[in-house]
């Protein structure tokens, strides 16, 4: 794990426009982040699909915070880190990904993670023939979090 630099802390932060916010951190430096990428699980349900519970932020203790007990991690946000959720999806697609070679070799193995080949086109291949592939997978998000 990389090391950090030192806690940031949010001074301000003033919605812009759609999920689009400007942060200003107490270290002075000022960033416009979309913050999008970061309201995914339950407790950003309302968040999401509300612009005004969205633009009803405010911060507590130096952290972006909602009425309902969402807030986000002001670290996450200055060093661009990636939320949560896409951590554990990246678990989820690296074992589909092992899990694929077993897959083409009719070895399938069952899996939290439903991952099969396909190429871009949506028809389904088999191993060779120099095809170029993409990685299907579907997680069932209630799951993730």
């Amino acid at each position: 794990m990389e090391k950090l630099g030192p806690r940031v802390r949010v001074r301000t932060a003033k919605p812009l426009r759609s999920f689009t916010v400007l942060i200003i951190f107490e270290n002075g430096v000022q960033r416009e982040i979309n913050l999008e990428p970061y309201l995914h699980g339950p407790i950003f349900e309302q968040i999401r699909h509300n612009p005004r519970m969205f633009a009803s932020m405010k911060i507590e203790g130096g952290t972006i915070a909602w009425d309902n007990g969402a807030d986000i991690d002001p670290d996450v946000l200055y060093y661009n880190l990636k939320p949560a959720w896409m951590e554990v999806l990246k678990r989820y697609v690296r074992k589909a990904q092992t899990e694929q070679g077993a897959d083409l070799l009719g070895q399938r193995r069952k899996t939290s993670a439903d991952a099969h080949v396909s190429n871009p086109t949506g028809g389904n291949e088999s191993a060779g023939g120099g095809n170029i592939f993409c990685l299907k997978i579907r997680v069932d998000a209630h799951r993730l979090f």
